[in-house]
């Protein structure tokens, strides 16, 4: 039986930290002394307790969680056991009828034909037509076909049209219609520009001061702030035209991508990101199988390895020991062990008093 994850991308529900899990489980099996039971649905390595779906979604591949048992059960475990010998080569034994048995249980229960046909794809899956990047490459060309239909760049050149028309400065002698002056409350009627100074203004009989009117309405009486605002209103009607069209090119890709890559046989990495633009989102059928099939295959086997270790050295008279970090021992081994620490925490407490006394 395979488990294989090579090539197939991470599913981002499986594990939130790519790349870091194969690590962590070489070096958990590497490092740790020995994998034992910590109670149902837990696994203890070492000094570290692990709820089972702590492992499920951890061991995202397989082989990982395979290659992590095994190494703890046949290497770790009979390292230990060699050094230790006794009842320790005996539960060494009992690890490695469980390993077996978990695994022949987890070949049977998952296997990738299944997992395919859960899916609602063939075994073995079609593969992908074309390559992604093509895909993308060929809806992008025909988005920025329509969007040079849609908003032609000569429209730009109306924006400063428009801006000089807007912000035109007055001549002396014209009418000036009305207009705000200091804030909206207060409006200048429409009246015949008489003076127009860099101190004061005149329209009609009415004298304005410079530094009572807004930007806007200067750059109708002086060129220098006629051409600040000219520019400002061109770069903002630029700014909006650009935020137009990217809105309009996003909701097109939106549309047009995710049927383009569903048809050259890719489909998306959850539910989630069906209408995704994002091509990192997007598996081939036999990436999306391999992915699954892998979670499936390690969850049955955290599970399986949970029930059956508890089974196994519960039905051999095995307990956990607390004072051990929960490790399997047998019961008469775990007695003995408690009466030592029970007699070392007696002799430590007789000390104490000695040297209180003195």
């Amino acid at each position: 039986m395979e488990h294989s994850s090579k090539g197939a991308a991470r599913p981002a529900w499986l594990c939130q930290e790519r790349g870091k899990v194969l690590q962590w489980l070489v070096l958990e099996a590497m490092l740790l002394p020995v994998a034992r039971q910590g109670g149902v649905g837990t696994v203890v390595i070492g000094d570290r307790i692990l709820e089972s779906s702590m492992l499920t979604r951890n061991a995202f591949a397989g082989l990982g969680m395979v290659a992590f048992l095994a190494s703890m059960v046949l290497g770790v475990a009979g390292a230990r056991a060699q050094q230790e010998g006794g009842w320790q080569a005996e539960r060494d034994r009992h690890f490695r009828f469980i390993y077996g048995r978990m695994k022949k249980i987890a070949d049977k229960a998952v296997t990738k034909p299944n997992t395919a046909q859960a899916m609602g794809f063939a075994w073995p899956p079609k593969p992908a037509t074309k390559p992604k990047g093509q895909v993308v490459v060929a809806i992008e060309a025909a988005v920025d076909m329509e969007v040079r239909e849609k908003f032609p760049e000569e429209k730009r050149r109306e924006f400063l049209k428009e801006a000089k028309e807007m912000y035109r400065v007055y001549q002396l002698g014209e009418v000036v219609p009305a207009f705000n002056y200091r804030n909206p409350m207060w409006v200048v009627r429409e009246g015949r520009l008489r003076v127009v100074t860099e101190q004061r203004i005149k329209v009609g009989n009415r004298w304005l001061l410079p530094s009572d009117l807004s930007d806007k309405v200067k750059a109708r009486f002086y060129v220098e702030f006629s051409e600040k605002m000219i520019r400002a209103h061109v770069r903002d009607r630029n700014s909006e035209y650009d935020r137009e069209i990217a809105a309009f090119k996003r909701a097109q890709m939106t549309r047009l991508l995710p049927p383009a890559l569903m048809n050259a046989g890719y489909c998306p990495e959850s539910p989630d990101k069906m209408q995704s633009i994002d091509v990192r989102d997007w598996w081939s059928r036999t990436e999306a199988v391999t992915a699954r099939y892998n979670w499936m295959y390690a969850r049955t086997a955290a599970r399986l390895w949970a029930k059956m270790e508890w089974e196994v050295f519960q039905a051999n008279g095995y307990v956990r020991v607390k004072e051990r970090d929960s490790e399997w021992m047998p019961k008469a081994e775990a007695d003995a062990y408690r009466e030592k620490l029970r007699k070392e925490a007696a002799k430590k407490t007789n000390d104490m008093d000695i040297f209180s006394a003195d």
